[in-house]
């Protein structure tokens, strides 16, 4: 039995179609599939899009690397233009990003005196974007039956054992994921949801692509 099977749709229903509720146009080509037959478009490290040269260096990178960053900016070296281009992988917000038909987030969080950011060498958005604009994209009834998965491959900053983590490769009951559902209904009530999973332990590695 083959683990994939592929549909076709019609040319109208290719000519009505909208990414931002694609999974309520193809309900009834992915509706009683597994979750593991369907194909979801997702982004990596996708809340990358507020970095910038002169952002902070984050938490998930080498205790040493601020003060090289330092020295070389003192002395002319622009390497915060090096690092950015290195952290940036989406140029869009989460909103956008849901509009444009993406429904999985693979997200690292740090945690730094309280203040929750999302992070990828160097600090980006504020995990209240992930937080408000979820709701957003919600707020539209068209956006009813969407499925948006979020993924927290990484967490640092959490406890003691995830701030000072080291290089070595995570046990893998670390690397598996426990999805569970969390509503985003403004009452808590709604026919849509949201898949969230973190890692057992919330360790994290240093350095993470």
């Amino acid at each position: 039995m083959a683990l994939y099977t592929f549909e076709t749709i019609t040319a109208p229903q290719a000519a009505a179609y909208q990414p931002s509720d694609r999974m309520s146009q193809l309900a009834s080509v992915v509706g009683p599939k597994m979750l593991r037959q369907v194909a979801i478009p997702g982004t990596h490290d996708s809340g990358t899009y507020a970095i910038w040269p002169w952002s902070p260096v984050g938490i998930d990178m080498p205790a040493w690397l601020p003060w090289v960053r330092a020295a070389d900016e003192a002395a002319g070296v622009e390497i915060g233009i090096v690092l950015a281009m290195w952290s940036i992988a989406q140029g869009q917000t989460f909103l956008q990003q849901l509009e444009d038909g993406v429904r999985y987030r693979d997200l690292r969080l740090q945690n730094v005196g309280g203040q929750m950011n999302f992070v990828h060498g160097l600090v980006s958005a504020p995990l209240s974007d992930l937080v408000s604009q979820v709701p957003q994209f919600y707020a539209d009834p068209a956006n009813g039956q969407e499925v948006v998965f979020l993924d927290f491959q990484h967490t640092f900053g959490m406890d003691d054992a995830s701030t000072h983590a080291s290089n070595r490769p995570e046990p893998a009951a670390r690397r598996r994921r426990h999805w569970r559902r969390a509503d985003f209904s403004p009452r808590g009530k709604g026919p849509f949801g949201v898949l969230t999973a973190m890692r057992p332990g919330a360790g994290a590695r240093r350095g993470g692509g």
